[in-house]
Order: structure tokens, then C-alpha cells, then sequence
């Protein structure tokens, strides 16, 4: 499969916590498939946090793994990432499959690179006076637990993992792993002004709601100040649609993404006492 192709191993790091899941075709259901939430489990929360998941989580998301598919924990098994989701993550979309041939092999993930989590999210953003729904109209602005039955194994942040590259076009994939990092840095600053618009908005949010947006901007704006010399790409679910978005957004078209959805989570940065709160899913290739 391989023959006639160059070979690059690639290491990463990640740098915010990473969801990937089956989830389109698998679950795990409490009383069925597991009979409680083990502390062990849960590897990144506070106490409190971590009861209330053990109170209400009955569904889980798996990280993608390899061994006995129908138990959530077991000793055969074994974490890993998608060849196919690391490629899809690198790959400009500008780039067509003939004209650049690319495989990527399956990263294998230490098992205690994985937690269980819930997911965080900011809810309702935007003017709901524009909407004809009046219970819609009436909801606060609000950042905390989305789906709060719903947990889903995370790959944790400071992980790293590795990955063979395969190519025919040793110039080609430099070009493509030079211009991810410059691609995934416009993303984070449409977030940034995607935050600013928001905050112009005005919305009815508490100020704790308020307090956490401007967090999550400066935490951005920290990760690029930071980013000179690093290469950054989102990887895996749950990012929402402004991290889709490689090209610079205009004021005048920030309207049509208005209702993406933005999720956040805190990680500790960078072995230091400080905290951001970043998208899901922001990972550092480390190039040697």
C-alpha cells in the first residue's frame, strides 16, 4: 500500500482537550452497557464536578478504540486516532486528491491519555428578539454543562502521539503542513471578532456569562501571541462552524455565522498557574 512513497513520522501535542468519537454508530447506556460512573474515570474535575457526572451521565461517547467494542473500559483495549481524521485535519481543501496523494497511518493514544467530560458550551448568543419563538426570546445568555446526561472520553490536554506520513511529493507536504498552522490562526482570530460582535450584541447574559467570553478572547489572543514559532490545527468534533472557516471573515458577512455554536474549556497552560479556556480540539504539530 505504502510502496513507491516517501515516509515523515509527524509527533503532536495537544493543547486543549480533543473529542473523537463513533458517535454516529456507538454509545454506551447506563444499567445496560455499564452500571456506574467510576471516579477513575473522570481524570480533570473537582469533586463536586465529578459526583454530579457520576449522578447524571447515562449515556458515553467512546474515543475511538481498537479491542472489545461492546465494553467501555477493558484491558484488550486500545485507544487511537484516525489516519483518515489526522489527514482530513492537515489537507488544505484547496488541495485535490489527484493532483497530491497523501495516506496517514492510525496514531495509537496511551490509555490514560483519556478522561471522561461533559461538554461546555455558550448558549444563546444571539438577539432573540429576531426570533418568533417567544419561550426562545425569553432564554438568558448562558456559558456552562451542554446535555449534562451526556458524557464523552476526551483525549487530555499535554497528550502527545505520533503518526507515519506517507507521500510522492516531498514539496508538496511541506507547502500543506507550512500553511496549517497560518490557516488554523485565522480561524482563532475569526473567533476573536466573532467574541467582539457578540459583545456588541448586548445580549441579557449574567455577568459571570460576560465574564467567561472575555476569557475565552483573551485566551485566544494569549495562544496567538505564543503561536509564532508553533503550528496549531483543530482536530476532531465540537469546534463549531467559525473553526471551519480558514479565510478571514468581514464584518459585513459575520452576520450569516451568527448562531455557530461555541464550546470552551479551561486548561492549565503550559505547566504554569495559568488557566485559558479554548475551543475543543487544538492540537501542535511538532516538527523535529
Amino acid at each position: 500500500m505504502h510502496n513507491k512513497m516517501e515516509k515523515q513520522t509527524l509527533e503532536f501535542k495537544t493543547v486543549s482537550f480533543v473529542c473523537l468519537s463513533p458517535r454516529e454508530s456507538k454509545a454506551f447506556y447506563k444499567k445496560v452497557d455499564f452500571e456506574e460512573i467510576k471516579k477513575e474515570w473522570i481524570k480533570e474535575e473537582e469533586e463536586k464536578e465529578k459526583k454530579e457526572m457520576q449522578d447524571k451521565i447515562n449515556i458515553i461517547y467512546p474515543f475511538y478504540n481498537y479491542g472489545e467494542y461492546d465494553k467501555l473500559y477493558s484491558d484488550n483495549l486500545e485507544y487511537y486516532i484516525p489516519g483518515s481524521s489526522i489527514k482530513g485535519a492537515i489537507l488544505n481543501k484547496e488541495k485535490k486528491e489527484k493532483q497530491f496523494r497523501v495516506m496517514v497511518d492510525d496514531a495509537c493514544i496511551k490509555k490514560d491519555s483519556v478522561t471522561l467530560k461533559r461538554l461546555k458550551k455558550f448558549q444563546y448568543l444571539i438577539d432573540r428578539k429576531e426570533h418568533k419563538n417567544k419561550d426562545e426570546a425569553r432564554k438568558k445568555g448562558k456559558y456552562g454543562v451542554f446535555l449534562d446526561n451526556v458524557g464523552i472520553q476526551m483525549l487530555r490536554p499535554g497528550e502527545s502521539f505520533k503518526t507515519e506520513l506517507y507521500f510522492q511529493d516531498q514539496e508538496s507536504i511541506e507547502e500543506v503542513l507550512n500553511k496549517v498552522g497560518e490557516n488554523t490562526n485565522k480561524k482563532l482570530q475569526n473567533m476573536v471578532s466573532y467574541i467582539d460582535e457578540i459583545v456588541k450584541e448586548k445580549i441579557d447574559a449574567s455577568d459571570s456569562v460576560w465574564e467567561r467570553l472575555k476569557e475565552e478572547k483573551e485566551s485566544i489572543e494569549i495562544l496567538l501571541s505564543s503561536n509564532e514559532e508553533k503550528q496549531l490545527l483543530f482536530l476532531g468534533g465540537y469546534k463549531g462552524l467559525i473553526a471551519s472557516i480558514s479565510k478571514e471573515i468581514e464584518n459585513k458577512n459575520m452576520e450569516q455565522i451568527k448562531d455557530t455554536a461555541l464550546f470552551a474549556e479551561k486548561i492549565q497552560w503550559e505547566n504554569n498557574d495559568k488557566n485559558l479556556l479554548l475551543p475543543y480540539g487544538l492540537v501542535e504539530i511538532i516538527r523535529k
